[in-house]
């Protein structure tokens, strides 16, 4: 077996324990209070508690007396950790007077540590609503256009075509039907704005004005981006809106202070395009596609020919196989062997190294699963699973010390290669070691709780109507993928039917 404290290092230099929240409160605590007293004259008990762990850094809630405070204390040691802190904590500043971010109250510099005071308001995610799109569109505006007169800038050389094409997420086939357009708007500078467009990232003031009260990714992008992000953001909320959408977030930016380098209806067709450029992966909410999925396959059908009755959007992941690098075998039986053996890392999980083993309890779905949920998994073909490769399976201690009770004969070592032998000539190309072309090649007793626990949004809704699918035996349609590739699935079929 390996030796426990070889484990023990590479937990250390992996920084595992860089939040731990007893350290934090001991080191930093008494700092924090002076700094949020002698900043806000906040007096009274103070409680700190833990609000969220993120990949760069650890959300903390403070209270003192009556006021609320966020922390947020970022990865040391990171270089992205160093470049996201300067850079928020240098928009923050820059935004104080117009309430376009939180309060500020301090900066620990040395350590990374930021300090803000809580903002009370709904998050915009609450609050918007189809009478009130245009309002908050135009609020949201009005923040990015005030904003972008304050960020930092850079020159630039491009296009918007090379921007969506090469270094967004944009669709190839989808931003070339704008080629033409797209590549007419030069990018002649870029801007430091927030990329992060989640609608629940914002809040309400009482004024109709919005704050952003989670701000994380602040990127050099074009001018206007962040504009556009909200303008997706909004759009696939509210896909019957969007001319209400554009015309808001245009009008707002105006408002707000907000220059483009283009004219007006040239700036509101960027926006517009921004919105619909992929009308079927992020701007059509998934109820309307798997609908309209459902009435053009019912439009095609005889008189006498059965209709579908339920449509399900599902995610989808293409399945293309490669063979497992040495690399990646390596670092997942190492990791296999680290939360067996090392303390902090079992702890950090929850686990103490001497807590009794809880068996791993499944419903009868994840069990048995019926045949519509099957067929859904099917059509979608692992989209969850892709995550496993960085994620080395979602196997934690507790999943491992379950199955070496069925196998009391092997060590750590033993333990790890078991799941290692599991592994397949080929696995799914950027997906879990243990994907393949017909599923997860681990039997499920030796699955993490993760993915034998797991259920997306849409195996939630089969789930919901399961009952109305046994008692009508309805013929169902899955629309797999953004795109729509749609299979049929009926009582009497275990597999989904082509040519839907």
């Amino acid at each position: 077996m390996r030796d426990t404290s070889q484990a023990v290092g590479v937990v250390d230099a992996r920084n595992q324990n860089w939040a731990d929240f007893r350290v934090f409160v001991q080191q930093f605590g008494a700092q924090i209070c002076k700094l949020v007293n002698a900043a806000t004259g906040a007096s009274g008990a103070a409680n700190i508690e833990p609000a969220g762990k993120y990949y760069l850094y650890t959300l903390y809630k403070l209270t003192v007396g009556s006021q609320a405070f966020d922390i947020q204390y970022f990865r040391p040691g990171s270089s992205l950790s160093d470049l996201a802190f300067n850079r928020l904590s240098g928009m923050m500043k820059v935004g104080q007077d117009d309430q376009l971010f939180q309060r500020h109250i301090g900066f620990i510099d040395e350590h990374m540590i930021l300090i803000a005071q809580a903002n009370g308001g709904p998050a915009l995610s609450e609050k918007i609503a189809t009478d009130s799109v245009d309002a908050w569109s135009r609020a949201l505006g009005r923040w990015h256009g005030a904003i972008s007169q304050k960020a930092p800038r850079r020159t630039a050389s491009g296009t918007m075509y090379n921007y969506l094409r090469h270094l967004y997420r944009g669709e190839k086939h989808d931003v070339d039907e704008h080629r033409d357009f797209l590549q007419s708007l030069p990018v002649l500078e870029e801007v430091l704005v927030n990329t992060n467009s989640r609608l629940s990232h914002y809040t309400c003031l009482s004024d109709g004005q919005v704050c952003l009260t989670k701000p994380t990714a602040f990127r050099m992008m074009p001018l206007a981006w962040g504009l556009l992000e909200s303008g997706l953001a909004l759009s696939k909320r509210f896909p019957d809106h969007i001319e209400q959408i554009v015309d808001g977030l245009v009008q707002g930016w105006a408002e707000g202070g907000g220059q483009s380098n283009w004219e007006h209806a040239t700036f509101r067709e960027i926006v517009k395009v921004f919105c619909t450029i992929e009308p079927d992966t992020r701007h059509i909410h998934e109820s309307h596609l798997a609908q309209g999925y459902l009435d053009a396959f019912n439009s095609t059908r005889g008189q006498e020919e059965p209709r579908v009755e339920l449509a399900f959007q599902s995610p989808h992941f293409d399945v293309k196989l490669k063979q497992p690098t040495k690399t990646a075998i390596k670092a997942l039986r190492s990791r296999l062997i680290d939360i067996q053996c090392a303390p902090q890392i079992v702890e950090a999980e929850g686990q103490r190294p001497d807590a009794p083993i809880e068996p791993k309890v499944r419903s009868a779905a994840q069990s048995n699963p019926s045949n519509a949920l099957g067929a859904l998994c099917g059509a979608c073909s692992g989209y969850c699973c892709q995550f496993g490769l960085q994620n080395h399976a979602y196997l934690k201690a507790s999943d491992l010390a379950a199955f070496s009770e069925t196998r009391p004969d092997l060590d750590h070592e033993g333990i790890a290669d078991a799941y290692i032998d599991k592994i397949k000539s080929r696995h799914a190309r950027n997906g879990c070691l243990f994907q393949g072309s017909k599923g997860c090649s681990l039997p499920r007793d030796m699955r993490s709780q993760t993915c034998n626990a797991y259920l997306c949004g849409s195996a939630r809704q089969v789930l919901a109507n399961e009952a109305r699918l046994q008692k009508s035996k309805a013929r169902v349609l899955f629309v797999a993928g953004s795109k729509g590739a749609p299979t049929l699935w009926s009582d009497t079929k275990t597999k989904p039917l082509s040519g839907a």
